[in-house]
């Protein structure tokens, strides 16, 4: 029994290191690290709540960028007419070292950055004007990426809040 135990865990690991490193999401999974980030005492106030994320750095034409991608779900009762984030890097001792600002629904596979050229990854996302991003319809989730394209010497840590999510009235 405590073989089969040992089993059952080291698959459960495997699959969710494999979801975590992959493009790839499961529903079961949104809702369990949105229960994680309500105990947690998430960011409230906008009913919209980042309930994944998964930061990387990747060489693209040989300059660093640092990704964040994850997702958001519309809590309200209400369609948001865009989410507005806010993704920080900081360094070992906490302190902030990069801001980047992005939507929800506004997205890149890894792949399509790996493939994307840096001028072009640039100028995509240095502004996104609010009406590029779709809305966001009552309980339902959408992607999102955010790039920093600033030199990243130092980066330990990441986070992502909404500071933006007016309802459709």
């Amino acid at each position: 029994m405590f073989i089969f135990s040992l089993l059952l865990v080291v698959v459960a690991l495997g699959i969710f290191y494999y979801i975590t490193r992959s493009d790839t999401s499961l529903p079961m999974f949104s809702t369990i690290y949105q229960t994680v980030s309500d105990l947690m005492g998430g960011k409230k106030g906008h009913e919209a709540n980042v309930i994944f994320l998964r930061g990387s750095e990747l060489q693209v034409e040989g300059k660093k960028i640092y990704v964040i991608q994850g997702s958001v779900m519309n809590k309200s009762k209400h369609e948001k007419v865009y989410v507005k984030l806010k993704g920080s890097l900081y360094n070992k001792e906490g302190q902030t070292i990069a801001t980047s600002y992005g939507y929800c629904g506004y997205t890149r596979s890894t792949d399509e950055i790996k493939d994307s050229s840096y001028e072009a990854l640039r100028k995509a996302f240095t502004f996104i004007p609010p009406a590029k991003a779709p809305s966001v319809p009552p309980d339902k989730t959408l992607p999102f990426t955010l790039l920093f394209f600033t030199p990243l010497e130092g980066a330990m840590e990441y986070s992502v809040e909404v500071v933006d999510a007016p309802s459709r009235a």
